[in-house]
């Protein structure tokens, strides 16, 4: 695992080692539509600094009021702009997908690294809840990071709680019974609902009446509330839970609406052509399986390597030819299959989407 800050800013070192790739900064798109002018179906990008992104074309303006018309070369236009494309919108690639009814809490988390009798913080936990599976992802020997897929009311009451309060929940969630994880679901729900903030000292008095209940002996790595996580001799149990988080990163703490989406395309026809779409503007999945990344860098990979070969042969990038689309080919034959059986499925095929998207929603409510 890797935090997405470092991959972002080593791509944008190597972009800045690119003389062929420039960058606009500071602005965002307002608008894609189709260019009217008879020298080619052009999509031309409106930015809000007053600039067009134009295919293949150069035009200035002698007029200041006037919009601009940028010196990029698009012939081909790329649709990585996430779940609520605008570029899959531009193109009127239809699309079809759910929600899970689900939100995930992500955060970096701040433990205390592995002690000397004990393997590298190097082992992925994941506990199946029945409000949906907790994830606890090594970054580093003292950083971890958290993804925590449950019922968007509890997620809401999770996020506005004191951050100490959810780091207490996070160690809890990976070692109370279900039991009294429903109840302290409830205590945090009830106090969210009531505007009684929650305080870390009343959670953890809780916590340690439930593992005192539990028989679970306050030197065992089950115990939470009572184990400082100190450096030592650390228990025979120890690495069957992850460290104890002690806080978590300042700014880290979000929440995001998991569901599910697929475009019917992945190349825009017509009014649409010039168009492709990558990542989640072409698919969104769960992450359950954390295949989600992984599926947009094959994507792009799958790409680049489909343009090559065609600005090798001499033909048009933008056009819908044999090499184009061996982006639908390859990407189906190479990628998917290498993936679940679940997310083969439900991509691969549009009968069995929404029976395998209630299986596995169901699996990740109940805890299967």
């Amino acid at each position: 695992m890797t935090e997405n800050f470092n991959l972002q800013r080593a791509l944008l070192r190597h972009l800045d080692e690119t003389p062929e790739v420039q960058i606009l900064q500071r602005t965002k798109v307002t608008s894609i539509e189709q260019d009217s002018d008879d020298r080619g179906s052009w999509p031309l990008v409106r930015l809000d600094n007053g600039k067009v992104i134009r295919a293949r074309l150069l035009v200035r303006s002698p007029n200041p009021s006037n919009c601009m018309w940028s010196d990029l070369l698009s012939p081909l236009q790329v649709g990585a702009d996430g779940f609520n494309s605008p570029v899959r919108a531009f193109a009127k690639i239809p699309s079809y997908g759910w929600s899970y009814d689900t939100q995930a809490i992500v955060a970096t988390m701040i433990h205390s690294p592995r002690g000397a009798f004990e393997g590298p913080n190097t082992t992925c936990y994941q506990r199946f809840l029945p409000t949906g599976p907790i994830a606890f992802l090594p970054l580093s020997p003292t950083a971890s990071s958290l993804v925590w897929s449950t019922r968007p009311s509890l997620a809401s009451a999770l996020q506005a709680a004191d951050p100490d309060v959810l780091a207490i929940m996070i160690n809890a969630a990976f070692r109370l019974p279900d039991v009294s994880m429903g109840y302290l679901n409830k205590f945090i729900l009830d106090a969210h609902t009531n505007g009684t903030p929650l305080s870390p000292a009343a959670l953890r008095e809780e916590i340690q009446w439930r593992e005192r209940s539990h028989s679970i002996d306050q030197h065992s790595a089950y115990s939470s509330a009572t184990n400082s996580g100190q450096p030592g001799i650390p228990p025979a149990d120890s690495e069957a839970v992850p460290p104890l988080v002690r806080e978590l990163q300042v700014g880290s703490i979000a929440s995001f609406p998991l569901r599910y989406n697929h475009a019917d395309s992945y190349l825009g026809e017509g009014l649409g052509a010039r168009t492709v779409l990558i990542g989640d503007a072409a698919h969104t999945v769960h992450p359950l399986a954390g295949q989600g990344l992984n599926l947009g860098l094959a994507d792009a990979e799958c790409l680049s390597k489909c343009i090559q070969n065609s600005l090798a042969s001499g033909g048009d990038i933008g056009v819908f030819n044999p090499f184009l689309s061996e982006y639908l080919s390859d990407w189906r034959t190479r990628i998917i299959y290498r993936s679940s059986p679940i997310l083969s499925r439900a991509i691969l095929g549009k009968s069995h989407t929404h029976v395998i998207g209630r299986q596995a929603s169901q699996a990740v409510l109940h805890g299967q």
